[in-house]
C-alpha cells in the first residue's frame, strides 16, 4: 500500500489527544486469545470478511473460499484480496480491475467499490490506475460535517470509517473529527439503523479498523467498548440487548481485535504482488523492458486500452508525431496544416500540428498518412530533426539501401548511439516496432 504521510492538519488531531493508545493496558491480547480459540473451533463461512477476520488474528491454514463471479469492482478487488492472502497468483484480475477506473477517478458509484480498487490495486497494480484522481472523487464524496454516506447529505458511522481505510490528505482529519463527535460516553457508535438505537458492535469495531488504516490511535474507551460486546466463548454479539453469537459483527470485532493487537491494519499485513506495467510483458523482450518502463513513467508511451504494450506492433506516422510533440515544448504552436486526412477531433490531430509547425514531420500531396508505419530511416530522420544532430563519421554496411535524403540521419543517431542497429547493418527500410521506439526514445531522458 502506498506510504501514508499524515497532513498537518491530521497530526494536530492526534496531538490533541482524541484517540489516546492506550490498547495493550486494556488486555487485548488476552481477549484475542479467547477469539482466536473461538475461530478455531469454528468452522470458516465463505467471504472475504471472514478470511480476513482470521487472517488478521494471526490463524493459519485460512482457507480461501471459491471466488464469486467476478464481473463487478467489488468481486474483482475481493477475489485479489483472497489471492493475496493465499499466496496465490493474482492472474488477469488487477489488469481488468485497474481498467474499471473510470474518466472521474472513482470505479463506480458507491464508495464501497472505490474504497476497495484502492486496497486491491496498491497491492498489485499501483502505477497503472489514477490513484490521486480516485483520492480527488474520494474527497468530493466528503460531506460538510467531515463525514461520508450511502446516500442524502448526513455523514454515516460506517461509511466514514470505510474511507479512512484509504483516504489522504487533510480532511482526513475532519473525518475523524466527525467520527470523535459522534461516539457515545462509553466511546461506542450508534447507527441510524440498530433496530433498538442501540451502541453496535459493527460500528466501533469498523471505527477501529478505520482509524488504524490511516495512522491514527485509538481510544481506550473505544477499545473497552468493543470489548464489551464480547460473549464468554470468544464470539461478540450485534447489541448488548442480544447476548447471541452474530456472525458479522463477530468478523468485524476478530479483524479489528487482531488489528489493535499487531497495532497495524490488515491490508498493510497482506502481502503485496506488484505486477509488470503491462498485461503483455512476457511478450517485451528482455533487451527492451527498461525503454518501456521509462516512456510509461513519462507517460511518452503508455500502451492500449486493455493495458497491453504490443510491442512487435509496428509504430505508425501519428504515434510517431505524439512522440515528438511531446518532447517540444508546451508553449510550441500547434499550427493546422491544411491536411486532408489531419482532421480536428483526431486523438493525434494537436500533435501533428505540433510537429509539423515545428518543421520536424511533414506531410505530402496534402496528405499526412497517419496510419502509415514507419522505416528506421524515418524515424532516424525525425531525431536528428527534432534534436539538431550533425552528421557522424561513420556509415553502415547497408547504408546504399537507404533513402539519400536520410544517410546523413542514419548517420547521426549512430554517432549518438540513439539507434545503431547490429554495429554493422542499420536496416533503414525495415519497420520499426512499438519496443525498439521506446528503447531509441527512453534514451534521450538519461
Amino acid at each position: 500500500m502506498k506510504k501514508r504521510v499524515l497532513s498537518l492538519g491530521l497530526a494536530l488531531v492526534l496531538l490533541c489527544g482524541l484517540f489516546a493508545q492506550t490498547a495493550l493496558a486494556l488486555g487485548v491480547q488476552a481477549e484475542k486469545a479467547k477469539a482466536v480459540q473461538w475461530a478455531t473451533a469454528h468452522p470458516q463461512t465463505a467471504g472475504l470478511g471472514d478470511v480476513l477476520a482470521r487472517y488478521s488474528l494471526g490463524i493459519s491454514g485460512v482457507s480461501i473460499p471459491a471466488e464469486s463471479a467476478a464481473g463487478t469492482v467489488t468481486a474483482l478487488a475481493s477475489n485479489i484480496l483472497l489471492r493475496l492472502v493465499a499466496d496465490k497468483s493474482v492472474g488477469q484480475l488487477a489488469y481488468d480491475l485497474a481498467m474499471k477506473q473510470l474518466p472521474n477517478g472513482s470505479f463506480g458509484d458507491g464508495l464501497t467499490d472505490t474504497v476497495y480498487a484502492v486496497l486491491a490495486l496498491n497491492k498489485t497494480l499501483p502505477a497503472r490506475f489514477d490513484f490521486e484522481k480516485a483520492q480527488a472523487w474520494i474527497a468530493a464524496q466528503q460531506l460538510a460535517d467531515g463525514g461520508f454516506a450511502y446516500s442524502g447529505s448526513t455523514g454515516d458511522i460506517d461509511m466514514t470509517a470505510m474511507a479512512l481505510l484509504v483516504y489522504e490528505g487533510d480532511n482526513t482529519g475532519k473525518a475523524i473529527n466527525f467520527l470523535q463527535r459522534q461516539m457515545t460516553a462509553n466511546g461506542g457508535y450508534i447507527s441510524p439503523w440498530s433496530p433498538k438505537k442501540e451502541e453496535n458492535a459493527c460500528s466501533v469495531a469498523t471505527v477501529i479498523t478505520g482509524l488504524l488504516a490511516c495512522g491514527a490511535v485509538v481510544d481506550d474507551k473505544m477499545i473497552a467498548n468493543m470489548l464489551s460486546f464480547q460473549l464468554a466463548d470468544g464470539s461478540f454479539c450485534y447489541q448488548l440487548s442480544d447476548k447471541t453469537t452474530d456472525a458479522f459483527a463477530t468478523q468485524q470485532c476478530l479483524l479489528a481485535l487482531g488489528e489493535l493487537s499487531a497495532q497495524e491494519s490488515v491490508y498493510t499485513r497482506i502481502p503485496a504482488a506488484e505486477l509488470p506495467l503491462y498485461r503483455d510483458w512476457p511478450s517485451i523482450a528482455v533487451w527492451a523492458r527498461s525503454g518501456v518502463t521509462t516512456c510509461f513513467e513519462t507517460a511518452l508511451m503508455v500502451g492500449d486500452n486493455r493495458l497491453n504494450y504490443n510491442p512487435m506492433q509496428n509504430f505508425n506516422k501519428a504515434e510517431l508525431a505524439v512522440i515528438i510533440s511531446k518532447f517540444l515544448p508546451e508553449n510550441a504552436p500547434a499550427t493546422d496544416p491544411g491536411l486532408k486526412d489531419v482532421a480536428p477531433g483526431a486523438w493525434y490531430y494537436t500533435h501533428v500540428c505540433r510537429a509539423i509547425a515545428a518543421g520536424v514531420l511533414s506531410g505530402s500531396g496534402g496528405l499526412f498518412r497517419p496510419d502509415v508505419a514507419v522505416t528506421r530511416e524515418e524515424v532516424a530522420y525525425a531525431l536528428t530533426k527534432q534534436l539538431s544532430l550533425a552528421p557522424g563519421p561513420k556509415k553502415p554496411d547497408d547504408i546504399g539501401l537507404a533513402n539519400p535524403a536520410y544517410v546523413d540521419a542514419i548517420t547521426a543517431v549512430m554517432a549518438e548511439n540513439l539507434m545503431v542497429g547490429d554495429g554493422k547493418t542499420f536496416r533503414p527500410k525495415e519497420l520499426i516496432t512499438r519496443q525498439e521506439v521506446a528503447t531509441v526514445f527512453a534514451k534521450l531522458y538519461d
